[in-house]
Formats: structure tokens, sequence, C-alpha cells
């Protein structure tokens, strides 16, 4: 039962640091062009992915090619 104290007395302390640590930050200013800016780049790279899998899977292929061509 003393360990249980103990313990939960430890869990306390760690509790109150990690409020005085987010008492201390600063608030996060959102700046919504920042945001619609950085979502709308990210719908840009999502629909670009399947054209930079087969670009890159096409590079891959031709380097392949350019590695044995002096076996041909």
């Amino acid at each position: 039962m003393n360990a249980i104290g103990l313990r939960a007395k430890d869990l306390y302390k760690d509790l109150d640091e990690i409020i005085k640590s987010l008492s201390q930050m600063n608030e996060v200013n959102y700046d919504k062009n920042k945001i619609d800016f950085l979502f709308s780049m990210l719908e840009k790279s999502l629909e670009s992915e399947d054209h930079v899998k087969t670009i890159s899977m096409r590079l891959q292929a031709l380097e392949r090619i350019h590695k044995e061509s002096p076996n041909i």
C-alpha cells in the first residue's frame, strides 16, 4: 500500500511539472493563409504521388538498361 502511495506522489509531481511547462508555452498563432497554403500543397503532392512513382520506376528501368549496356 505504501508503494502505491509513493508512486502516486511521483505521478502527481510529474503531472504538476507538465502542467507548469504547458502554462509557460506561448499560444500558437494560426494564420489561416499559411494553413490554406499548406493544405493546397498537401493536396497537390497527394495528386502527383502516382506520377512520381511511375517516373521513378521508369528511371530505375533506364538505370538497369544503362548498367547492362556494356554487356550487350
